[in-house]
């Protein structure tokens, strides 16, 4: 299998419990924006701007406070934009440096950024600050890279910040009220840009992809740097994710070969070995975030261009759903007809023709059931679907409910995507105790869906 692999285009936060905030790069060049509070956003909202195919930055320094960064498209200099229950009213360029690829921000207190960057022409890296104002000009800290960036802080007043040298070697450099007099070397040899994570103060654990293609980890415990890499195995075409939901607790992801994700889990010592989540075949590079103790949350794009998640929730992971492409602004609630009210004689069993629109996203190993059920007004809901699609079908296909679907086939992302659209035709039984009924449907875009037949009190 060969897997198309892009640059980053996605990135998550979390400034609350339950709160997960994502931006995008479209096609269309502009940044998109989605968010979950323990359901998600029926679409994603567009933020504008024209930006370039290179990863966005969006980070929080307080609840209810978001900061999303992107590459200009045409002029190469950084784009801000801030959210604080609204989204500032258009994006804001900061001064006329140029940079390369993405930036690399860092908020260690509320109302303080730090935004790091590798030039475009020297290749030096940058870096600007934010505590209520801007600072009147990027400071150019030297160095020559060929990587992008990865800043984190173990405290306030702390900064740690990492780049690959032109021999592809990790480089360092911190600040603690004042900066560092040079970088240092860390060593290694990496092809994938630097990941850093603290998950308690006066420690960090650095990652890369080597040349064999399998990831490497060194660690910082207070005093001294890990005398060596070490590998973590695995074969990956992308850098890794990492994030810590609680103190001696690592989560990996890396983007495997196979185009799946796969995850190494960290607790006081490495899991024995790396294990897939699947999905996919995905196109980018995994986000993964945390906004609480033993919760994690992993999103990609896919081959189909939309935005894939996946969560832990302290004892199993969820199935892979999708949050639909960026730039389609297309609800993925589902659009319920008007209701269908039939007269009818307490004998009389009529029927009624309902238009039925529905989608389901489903793993590939489940049965989408789309189907119809009878019940009176409190009572619980009898009998069994009319109609079974089989699994793994590609959409759109159409049919009637209750008439005959194309028998299964393979699905090409590992979902399947059904679309059923036509006319249901219901047989409403006769009741003893009222003249009319009313025909409604309850349609979700997961399954099963169900039509209903709600007999009127």
């Amino acid at each position: 299998m060969t897997i198309s692999v892009t640059t980053q285009l996605l990135a998550a936060t979390c400034w609350a419990s339950n709160r997960i905030d994502i931006v995008a790069i479209g096609d269309d060049s502009q940044m998109w924006h989605t968010s979950w509070d323990s359901n998600w956003q029926s679409s994603w909202d567009s933020l504008g701007g024209s930006f370039a195919g290179v990863a966005p930055t969006l980070v929080s320094w307080s609840s209810e406070r978001l900061d999303a960064f992107g590459l200009d498209k045409d002029s190469n200099r950084m784009m801000h934009r801030a959210w604080q229950g609204n989204w500032d009213e258009q994006w804001g360029a900061l001064n006329d440096q140029t940079f390369r690829g993405p930036f690399a921000v860092d908020a260690w207190s509320a109302s303080r950024l730090d935004i790091f960057g590798v030039g475009e022409d020297d290749r030096a890296m940058y870096h600007q600050s934010w505590s209520g104002d801007w600072q009147p000009s990027w400071e150019n800290h030297g160095g020559v890279f060929s990587s992008n960036l990865a800043v984190t802080s173990w405290s306030p007043e702390r900064l740690d910040i990492f780049g690959l040298g032109e021999d592809a070697a990790m480089y360092h450099l911190s600040w603690d009220q004042n900066w560092q007099e040079q970088f240092d070397s860390l060593g290694g040899v990496f092809t994938s840009d630097p990941t850093v994570v603290s998950w308690s103060t006066d420690r960090l654990d650095v990652f890369g992809t080597g040349t064999d293609f399998a990831v490497y980890h060194k660690g910082w415990d207070g005093s001294s740097w890990s005398s060596d890499w070490e590998s973590l195995g695995g074969e990956f075409t992308s850098p890794p994710a990492v994030v810590s939901w609680g103190s001696g607790r690592l989560d990996v992801f890396g983007l495997g070969t196979d185009g799946a994700v796969w995850h190494l889990a960290y607790e006081n010592s490495w899991q024995q070995q790396w294990d897939s989540l699947g999905g996919g075949p995905f196109t980018t590079p995994p986000v993964a975030v945390s906004w609480g103790s033993d919760r994690l949350d992993v999103f990609a794009f896919a081959e189909d261009g939309a935005v894939w998640h996946k969560g832990w929730d302290g004892s199993s992971w969820g199935d892979w759903d999708s949050r639909g492409k960026p730039g389609d602004t297309t609800s993925s609630e589902p659009v319920v007809p008007d209701p269908v009210t039939v007269t009818a004689s307490p004998d009389a069993n009529p029927t009624v023709e309902v238009p039925v629109t529905v989608t389901v996203n489903a793993p590939q190993s489940a049965t989408p059931t789309i189907g119809m059920q009878t019940s009176r007004v409190g009572s619980p809901v009898p009998g069994s679907p009319t109609s079974r699609l089989g699994s793994a079908m590609p959409g759109p296909q159409t049919s009637r409910l209750g008439g005959p679907m194309p028998g299964p086939s393979g699905g090409s992302n590992g979902a399947t995507v059904v679309t059923v659209q036509g006319t249901a035709t219901v047989a409403v039984p006769g009741s003893p105790n009222s003249s009319s009924c009313l025909v409604t449907t309850s349609l979700v875009a997961l399954l099963p869906a169900v039509l209903m037949v709600v007999w009127l009190s």
